[in-house]
């Protein structure tokens, strides 16, 4: 853990582009939505049928081969749904990000006094650059995941923040 006081490395480092800046080629296809629900028990549901998330046990999701699987709990999406904000719209993106990542990076966040280690998966779903939708989706302490989504590039300087760390993974153009 000696090399986490260090400053992280970021995406210049690694000598990629701004997410604003990707290679069409580089860019997944947008999934669409799925509806908004009134009751969290009904997102909760629909996120999990989604997902094919099984009542019980955990769904493993193969991401590339230099990462780890990540699995997905039931459980796990019932506190994350409970977090509001109406995230259950954006379940359809969650595999695409897990499977085939743009980028996956091993960062260091602080929580109190202690640091942690955190995986994140990063894609970018769309067309042309105005329509394009940059998501996060990362671990948690606990193995449950927690995902972020930002329309556009209008925030692309925040969701370009969140690629530092240990590159573990980026997909190459043709992949």
């Amino acid at each position: 853990m000696k090399d986490v006081d260090k400053k992280p490395r970021n995406y210049k480092d690694e000598g990629l582009p701004s997410l604003k800046d990707l290679p069409a080629s580089l860019i997944l296809a947008d999934p669409g939505k799925a509806e908004t629900q009134k009751e969290q028990r009904q997102a909760l549901n629909q996120t999990a049928r989604i997902l094919k998330v099984p009542s019980s046990g955990a769904l493993r999701i193969s991401t590339p081969d230099e990462v780890d699987d990540a699995f997905i709990t039931k459980e796990s999406l019932r506190h994350f749904i409970e977090q509001g904000g109406n995230r259950e719209r954006f379940a359809k993106y969650i595999k695409p990000t897990l499977e085939d990542p743009l980028e996956v990076w091993l960062a260091v966040e602080k929580i109190g006094r202690k640091k942690i280690l955190r995986r994140r998966f990063i894609s970018v779903f769309g067309g042309d650059k105005k329509t394009r939708t940059l998501v996060v989706t990362q671990e948690n302490n606990d193995g449950s995941l927690f995902w972020t989504f930002v329309p556009n590039t209008k925030e692309k300087q925040y969701m370009d923040n969140k690629r530092e760390g240990v590159l573990l993974y980026k997909r190459e153009e043709g992949q």
